[in-house]
């Protein structure tokens, strides 16, 4: 098995399949396998709607300036992601008991009109996924497509 909770999977994919069914169009999840993360990218007039499904599934929201009071395992996630910039958000979820983070990753893009969300897993210690829990992930950002 990959080692982890299964719960976290199955977090991971509510929160995929929550936001895929609250926008009213199409879309569809992708996989960044750069940074091990199912992608999509919406409209900037959803972002309220991502938000709101996004609020729902998380504990805590972060922006640039509540950053600087948030435990260090959510620094990680944003040191992960290279940074926070203005109106650019975290979620996370608290760790589990193998420390393992479940976030996501509001990003709008500088033209102001599309906004990319990223979900995945930070592993304590920032390991690496093994590729069995990448083939989870993906499995499961696939899934939440249907």
């Amino acid at each position: 098995m990959s080692g982890l909770n299964p719960e976290i999977f199955e977090s991971f994919q509510k929160v995929l399949s929550d936001i895929r069914e609250n926008i009213t169009e199409e879309i569809y999840w992708n996989w960044d396998g750069r940074l091990q993360a199912a992608v999509v990218v919406v409209q900037r007039e959803k972002s309220r709607i991502v938000n709101e499904s996004l609020a729902r599934s998380f504990d805590n929201r972060w922006d640039i300036e509540s950053i600087q009071d948030s435990p260090n395992y959510v620094r990680e996630v944003v040191d992960a992601l290279s940074g926070l910039r203005e109106r650019q958000f975290i979620y996370s979820s608290a760790p589990d008991s193998e420390g393992t983070i479940l976030y996501a990753a509001y990003w709008p893009w500088s033209n102001g009109n599309l906004v990319s969300i990223r979900v995945s897993l930070l592993l304590a210690d920032r390991k690496s996924l093994s590729s069995e829990q990448q083939m989870e992930l993906l499995n499961r950002t696939l899934g939440a497509n249907h």
